[in-house]
């Protein structure tokens, strides 16, 4: 099949048969080295938002950042064979497990909470002692503490 005199590759040829669109995406290594810019950009942006992040002390910009979809878009521009690429099915369970993780590590870095048994004992912070209750208490009733 030609198209005045060039030959039509064949998933074009079925696509415009079909009646619908087709998009092309070029692979050569130039290609490649012209979406490289794509790649460096977004390092510069997470760079820049990382350290906005650090100097007000709030992480939450980086949510702006969709890791998981620049993951797989860096490792296609830098032409990562795909089998090296682990789709949704293998990192999902990858996550639960280190977020899992997380929260055992967090429960065992708290502090211990001091145990709130007996008169004077400071509780959680946030919280006045016993003492320090008793005395409110009775200012409040109008005894002494």
């Amino acid at each position: 099949m030609t198209n005045n005199g060039v030959p039509i590759c064949p998933d074009a040829a079925a696509a415009r048969e079909a009646g619908g669109n087709y998009e092309v995406e070029y692979t050569s290594p130039i290609a490649r080295a012209q979406k490289m810019q794509e790649v460096s950009a977004y390092f510069r942006w997470v760079e820049q938002l990382s350290r906005v992040a650090n100097e007000t002390q709030d992480p939450s910009i980086m949510d702006r950042v969709d890791n998981d979809a620049a993951a797989v878009d860096v490792a296609q521009t830098m032409g990562v064979p795909e089998s090296y690429v682990a789709d949704d099915r293998q990192s999902l369970p990858r996550q639960g497990s280190r977020d899992a993780q997380a929260r055992q590590e967090q429960i065992a870095a708290a502090p211990a909470q001091p145990d709130h048994e007996g008169p004077g004992c400071a509780v959680k912070a946030g919280m006045v002692s016993h003492r320090a209750g008793r005395r409110a208490t009775a200012a409040a009733q109008g005894a002494p503490g």
